[in-house]
């Protein structure tokens, strides 16, 4: 879980809105299916046992999370230099301003009542069946 938000959550700067838990919910890093009566079974818990007192699992996994994070900054790096070729180019090789909403910034315009009409429509569409609902019920208990 931690590399796939290494991989996909994680900012330019390193950061994420996401918070990560410090303890596992699972009672075992992995699972192996071995027989309970394999002849090799008990060399293989040795390895295992080893490598998990040693602390190779958290190192591997540290490296892991620490390599994809390094990979996701310069992937977003080279998405954000490539979109600003494109916006230079799109202009006609003059540079916008910072925080300028435009076509080759990622900056999202603010919502204005057209976007939020669908919504707005529906919700009084909702409450006027329910009173027209209401004032049925209501005039068939009475004359009930």
């Amino acid at each position: 879980m931690q590399q796939k938000i290494a991989e996909n959550f994680i900012d330019i700067d390193g950061s994420t809105r996401l918070y990560i838990g410090r303890d596992s919910i699972f009672p075992g890093p992995s699972g192996w299916p071995i027989p309970h009566d394999a002849p090799y079974k008990t060399n293989f818990d040795r390895v295992i046992i080893s490598a998990l007192e040693a602390g190779l699992y958290e190192k591997w996994a540290g490296d892991m999370n620490r390599q994809a994070t390094i990979d996701s900054q310069r992937r977003q790096k080279e998405n954000k230099k490539r979109q600003m070729d494109i916006t230079v180019m799109q202009e006609g090789g003059k540079t916008g301003e910072e925080g300028e909403v435009g076509e080759g910034n990622n900056i999202s315009p603010a919502l204005a009542l057209t976007h939020l009409q669908g919504a707005f429509l529906l919700f009084l569409l909702g409450i006027t069946v329910a009173v027209v609902m209401f004032i049925a019920e209501a005039l068939v208990f009475k004359f009930k």
